[in-house]
């Protein structure tokens, strides 16, 4: 809990509490300490709810940040979804549908597909802007993108499936940051097959 004074607003608050955590992180080699920030308790009554905004808040910061800043709740927006979904199969099954495509097309290549796509979403599907960061001519990010979308079998000019991909590429992030690679999806995949394949053979057995 940090006191504040009446009139102050989040974007003070969230300043104070980053003067405070530079200033702690500063005597920390090698380490970088996170911060979450909930909203603004005015009753005791509103402190359960802040500390829960506080920690999904410091989630976000370690997770999807690499540590070394100060997240408020608020800033959170979708991700307090794939958050609370972080532990969840249903997590990594969408980001395994609907991207590993894509992540299994740059291993076999060695291509970047994957990174090409995020920064064209990052962008806002502006193609000059998103070649311009990647430091690609044009035409090259129109042939990455054309290729992206023949993997994928969809066309990311469309809003939905856009927003699709902009989870399974943020879910990605909070997985790999959690501890889960794409290894890991690979071996999950594997494992639903196993599933799958000893069912059928009980099936049989049963026949």
């Amino acid at each position: 809990l940090l006191p504040v004074r009446r009139h102050q607003d989040d974007d003070e608050i969230q300043e104070r509490i980053e003067e405070i955590r530079a200033t702690l992180n500063a005597g920390l080699e090698n380490l970088a300490l996170a911060a979450g920030v909930g909203r603004l308790c005015r009753a005791p009554a509103e402190f359960a709810a802040g500390h829960r905004q506080a920690q999904q808040a410091l989630v976000a910061a370690e997770l999807m940040h690499a540590g070394g800043c100060t997240i408020h709740f608020d800033q959170l927006g979708a991700d307090r979804l794939l958050l609370e979904l972080r532990s969840n199969q249903a997590l990594r099954d969408f980001v395994a549908d609907v991207i590993g495509p894509l992540e299994d097309y740059d291993r076999l290549h060695r291509s970047e597909l994957v990174s090409t796509v995020s920064m064209f979403i990052a962008c806002n599907g502006n193609h000059v802007r998103t070649a311009q960061e990647l430091h690609l001519h044009r035409n090259s990010l129109l042939d990455r993108l054309d290729r992206a979308q023949k993997v994928l079998g969809c066309d990311l000019d469309d809003s939905d499936t856009r927003l699709a991909v902009q989870l399974a590429l943020r879910g990605r992030r909070l997985l790999v940051h959690a501890g889960f690679d794409e290894a890991t999806f690979e071996l999950a995949s594997q494992s639903e097959q196993t599933l799958d394949q000893n069912r059928t053979r009980k099936r049989a057995r049963h026949a």
